[in-house]
């Protein structure tokens, strides 16, 4: 009733369209990481997710994924604090599109300037290292995109870009804020033009004691980015970043223990770009290094290298008719060391050499169609393929109807195979979904937007522990796993003036549950901004959200959070903000054992020069 009411509310609020000034850019934004180049959200055979630098820069949250979850209905993440996520056994922070991401976070790949931010021995990405300080923009696929980006992406695709600001010669941004739990966050950020080049670079440090005992948070994080535009037609950069990070987990309420981690990661990416009227082509080549040590003993070392090549060319024989492809080679490895009785101590490598090949086929403004698949070879695992088909209708004045079906996978990891004891380094296979969607997008005017999908999906070789057929040991990884999944989404956005409003929801149907997904998410999400004033609120609600006690299966109660912030701007270089979560001190839980922070305050203070 509560879900019908506020819909209702918003919908009123925007009925009144006899205005047109408002950016309809905002409404059909241009989107890339769906196929690699730019094209507006209605003609993306991909649903996709669009967070603009404006939004990246007047977003309260720390964390993009926590804005992300905040502010979209499909995208959910397993939490136990307010501040960090932690890694290990207990680390939460994973990322769930429409309900699929698995346990550790394997199913949703992430992107930094185009190096996959993998734990080398785990192959999951790392959230606490996605601080919203060291972004420039960032752009989410919903549903699998193995085809284009390999391993890992069944879930989908978090492509991020990394802090520099090439709209301005010259910014510098200082921030401070402070509140509930003695946590303190300070940002430096510095982004300035040197003839063709752009030189940015970042600096984040945040301590929390949160709101548990023994749950405290500690992380330092630094970055730069080193660009050259328009150099013969090339754009050249490199960018890099370091996170250092500390936390303790105290435990689920039913079982108190405490837990630590120390963990520091690194990443370095060379990224050259050219586009010509008739082609394109991009090159990244990476570095991931990390270092780990646990209180249960267990260390470790991760290295994740990589180079990927992609090139495309257009009217192929045709005017309508273009052909892109490339080829990525990654080495994933790392070492374990001072690690308890069931770890296999030693160095571990891996390699995976893939190419891919897609058309595409556009009829002047209302037809496109993609086709294409990837070629895996990985030094363990046998051949493999995956494919990608779509379409996109958009007769006039009528929208843009989308239809797509492919294959994702995902390869069995270090740890699945060779680091514990019962890893099984013979007969694993990689992961497997079949992924199916309708979806639908229409700009009614210049204030609204529409957006919808119906969508399935079904999983096979999940790996999961299993009794051992021959021990010892006695229980060992295996393929055996399934998920058959479907569900429906929608969201509605107006922008007009200084309003911008935007209601989602997704009802998902499991026959097998991912843990910290709800059945059904609401979130309205909007704010009014004036030259000196912004105001937001973000209101979550979710219903039969899937947890677990002790590994046995049970359902959350259903919850509403609402989140409020906002910002005044004192003069052209000063600004005062606000953020105040859980409003109404709703008590709840996202993970079964961790009850969330109450109402919590934080207020900062902001100077920005240009």
């Amino acid at each position: 009733m509560l879900t019908a009411l506020i819909s209702l509310l918003s919908l009123a609020i925007i009925s009144d369209t006899t205005s047109n000034n408002s950016q309809p850019v905002e409404l059909d934004p241009i989107v890339v990481v769906g196929q690699r180049e730019p094209v507006r959200l209605s003609k993306a055979i991909n649903s996709v997710i669009k967070v603009s630098p404006k939004k990246i820069r007047n977003a309260s949250e720390d964390n993009i994924i926590s804005f992300l979850s905040d502010n979209n209905a499909s995208i959910s993440i397993s939490s136990v604090s307010a501040v960090g996520f932690g890694l290990g056994t207990r680390g939460q922070g994973k990322l769930l599109i429409r309900g699929l991401g698995f346990s550790p976070n394997r199913g949703a790949l992430v992107l930094i300037d185009g190096r996959p931010d993998i734990a080398g021995l785990f192959g999951h990405p790392l959230p606490d290292t996605y601080r919203r300080a060291g972004l420039y923009s960032a752009e989410l696929v919903k549903g699998g995109a193995s085809t284009l980006y390999g391993s890992n992406a069944i879930a989908g695709v978090l492509d991020l870009e990394s802090f520099y600001r090439p709209d301005v010669k010259r910014y510098t941004n200082l921030e401070l804020s402070g509140g509930s739990y003695n946590t303190v966050d300070g940002i430096i950020q510095h982004s300035q033009k040197v003839g063709k080049a752009i030189v940015a670079g970042w600096y984040e440090y945040v301590e929390s004691d949160n709101a548990r005992v023994n749950n405290e948070y500690f992380n330092r994080s630094g970055g730069f980015r080193w660009q050259f535009d328009n150099v013969g037609d090339y754009r050249i950069f490199l960018s890099g970043r370091y996170t250092s990070f500390n936390f303790a987990d105290p435990g689920p309420e039913y079982n108190p223990s405490r837990a630590t981690g120390d963990i520091k990661r690194s990443g370095v990416t060379l990224g050259i770009d050219k586009k010509a009227e008739r082609y394109s082509f991009s090159t990244r080549i990476y570095n991931s290094y990390g270092k780990h040590a646990f209180s249960d003993g267990f260390n470790s070392i991760d290295r994740n290298n990589g180079v990927d090549l992609f090139a495309k060319i257009k009217q192929v024989g045709w005017k309508e008719l273009s052909l892109s492809g490339g080829v990525s080679f990654n080495e994933l490895g790392g070492s374990a060391y001072n690690g308890t009785p069931f770890i296999k101590k030693g160095d571990f490598n891996e390699t995976e050499f893939a190419g891919h090949l897609q058309t595409e086929l556009k009829v002047e403004n209302w037809f496109s169609f993609i086709v294409g698949g990837r070629y895996i070879h990985h030094s363990r695992y046998n051949d493999h393929f995956v494919y990608q088909a779509g379409a996109v209708i958009s007769p006039q004045r009528y929208g843009s109807f989308k239809f797509s079906v492919g294959k994702a996978y995902r390869n069995p990891t270090i740890n699945e195979t060779q680091l514990f004891l019962i890893s099984n380094p013979d007969s694993l296979k990689p992961e497997e979904g079949t992924f199916y969607e309708v979806g639908y997008f229409n700009r009614l005017n210049y204030n609204i937007s529409v957006e919808g999908a119906v969508f399935w999906r079904d999983g096979d070789n999940l790996i999961a522990t299993l009794p051992n057929p021959s021990p010892p040991p006695l229980v060992r990884f295996q393929n055996s796993g399934t998920y058959h999944h479907w569900g429906y989404e929608w969201k509605i956005r107006y922008v007009k003036n200084n309003w911008h409003l935007k209601n989602s929801f997704i009802h998902l149907h499991q026959r097998d549950y991912n843990l910290s997904v709800p059945q059904d998410k609401y979130v309205f999400s909007g704010g009014y901004r004036t030259q000196k004033l912004l105001l937001n609120v973000e209101t979550i609600m979710a219903f039969k959200t899937a947890s677990d006690s002790a590994g046995v299966p049970l359902t959350l109660d259903n919850y509403l959070v609402v989140n409020w912030n906002g910002k005044y701007q004192i003069n052209s270089l000063v600004s005062l903000s606000l953020r105040i979560e859980n409003l109404f001190d709703e008590k709840y839980q996202i993970v079964y054992g961790y009850p969330m922070p109450g109402i919590t305050i934080r207020s900062g203070l902001a100077l920005k020069m240009y």
